[in-house]
């Protein structure tokens, strides 16, 4: 029986089995807003998930096993892999009763139009209305029609007939569309979105009565930006349309965000309503606050922004080398290449092959441009290092018999180089990467418990946001070795947020307001 045709799987989270589920993280279960579930204080987040990876699979049902009980997909991870994924080891598990479908709640988001979504919204007749055309490649919606759609295409592929909440992801980019087209952002602007909102939860509180849904909400990054951002989203707006079309008895329960030790704004930015800020107003108001972006912070300094990674970089195992003299004597090679066997291969494979290896000058010329080490990691696996396999495959396959041992000798000679190269390379951007760790890690030490100083730095920086009024952190945990870094965060003491796990948010706001590098 294929995946279409096999039946969803019925029911929903419930109560006292999330809450059952969610203690075997070994921290205290925390409720999800009004909706009654409880859910464990770290939850997987499946952004970057892709169906094909078995090391995917493995981390996200040993992230169940661990008590990790809510997890975040949206349709358009991995053009709907990560919710087939998601699905298939749900599936798995329940039907081998290693968990219940009681136990787990299930998060997933619409509003994209990329990929395969793209490809059938430029085919459908009618179109979809009120469709936002960001990009050629992709569009959004939050249209009643569109949304109809992808929850029926985000049940079959999470193969579940009641998802536990469904969230409208994104959807500043209605305002992101038109300041770009008008150049701003007008009150008619606020207006219109309003509407979009609007209509866009009433579909979602008939899907709730029609059992598709459980709960719903709102993804938003422009929640944390200053209130007069021509891109900010309202959450006490978005609360109030809801009530508008719900009643007191809506179904806006949830609401997801940006957070991590240096985009604060939703500790910061006071809101239109008075309340000091988005935690406080979701506090106040009853709804669950999953954040995102834990470990990858966005930071601009005046250098146009850039990631800082908030997570150990591996240091090099010695003293790290210049990696300038060993570019040098591989330009050597590359010279005898050039004016050697590629000279005389040029008469039958064209110049161009004097040429072919270059490597040591553009790394020479390039490294200032490499921003930092994941960056060069990129650049290693996916370009170097494919650029040479190629070049070895081809030419072995194609030389004259008569030349093969002379190329052999020297690509042996070269690729020895070549490695010698790229791992200098490495080790410095490693030895970069740590010390801007370290300091951080140096940074967090003046505002959270000194029992967490030896932790690693990624455990210290979702301790941290624990300690704040958030309801669940969500990690990309996509190897086991990632699930096994949070679930030991049940072993922690003092617990985040209780006694002297309390962490004072204004001087966490302070620290981090600094520069992140030095």
């Amino acid at each position: 029986m294929s995946e279409q045709e096999r039946p969803l799987w019925p029911g929903r989270a419930a109560p006292a089995a999330s809450a059952e589920r969610a203690r075997r993280f070994g921290m205290d279960a925390r409720p999800l807003g009004r909706t009654g579930l409880h859910v464990a204080p770290v939850g997987f987040g499946a952004y970057r998930v892709h169906v094909e990876s078995g090391l995917h699979r493995q981390a996200f049902e040993e992230a169940v096993r661990a008590g990790v009980n809510l997890v975040d997909t949206s349709a358009n991870y991995g053009d709907g892999g990560s919710e087939i994924l998601i699905g298939q080891v749900l599936r798995d598990l329940f039907e081998g009763r290693v968990a219940n479908r009681e136990d787990v709640v299930v998060v997933t988001k619409a509003g994209y139009l990329q990929g395969t979504a793209l490809e059938l919204a430029h085919e459908r007749n009618p179109a979809y209305l009120d469709v936002v055309r960001y990009q050629d490649s992709c569009w959004h919606c939050l249209h009643p029609e569109f949304l109809a759609d992808q929850l029926a295409l985000s049940r079959q592929r999470l193969g579940l007939q009641t998802i536990d909440v469904f969230l409208l992801h994104n959807p500043e980019y209605f305002f992101i569309d038109r300041e770009n087209r008008a150049g701003e952002v007008t009150a008619e602007d606020r207006v219109e979105f309003d509407r979009r909102l609007r209509e866009a939860f009433a579909f979602l509180e008939q899907a709730v009565l029609r059992g598709e849904i459980a709960w719903y909400g709102v993804s938003a990054n422009s929640f944390v930006d200053p209130p007069d951002s021509s891109q900010y989203v309202s959450l006490g707006r978005a609360l109030a349309l809801a009530r508008e079309v719900g009643g007191p008895l809506h179904h806006f329960a949830v609401a997801e965000l940006p957070l991590n030790l240096y985009e604060l704004g939703a500790l910061t930015e006071v809101q239109p309503d008075e309340a000091p800020s988005v935690l406080a107003l979701a506090r106040r108001e009853g709804l669950a606050l999953l954040v995102n972006r834990p470990l990858n912070a966005f930071v601009d300094e005046g250098e146009g922004p850039h990631m800082v990674r908030l997570a150990d970089a591996p240091g090099p195992k010695d003293q790290p080398r210049d990696p300038l003299p060993i570019l040098r004597a591989l330009q050597r090679l590359e010279g005898e290449w050039s004016t050697g066997l590629g000279a005389r291969l040029a008469a039958e494979y064209g110049d161009g092959i004097r040429e072919l290896l270059r490597w040591g000058s553009e790394l020479q010329a390039g490294l200032g441009q490499i921003r930092d080490l994941g960056h060069w990691l990129h650049l290693r696996n996916n370009v170097i290092s494919a650029h040479c396999a190629q070049i070895e495959a081809s030419l072995t396959s194609d030389l004259d018999p008569a030349l093969l041992p002379e190329f052999r000798a020297f690509w042996d000679e070269y690729g020895q180089q070549m490695l010698a190269a790229l791992d200098a390379i490495e080790d410095d951007f490693r030895a970069r990467a740590q010390a801007l760790t370290d300091a951080i890690g140096d940074r967090l030490a003046a505002v959270t418990p000194a029992a967490w100083r030896g932790l690693p730095l990624s455990r210290r920086a979702v301790l941290t946001l624990l300690a704040l009024p958030v309801t669940c952190v969500l990690v990309g945990m996509r190897r086991p070795a990632y699930v096994h870094d949070m679930a030991s965060l049940g072993m922690v003491r003092p617990k985040p947020g209780v006694g002297p796990g309390k962490v004072d948010a204004d001087a966490l706001v302070a620290a981090f307001r600094r520069r992140a590098q030095h």
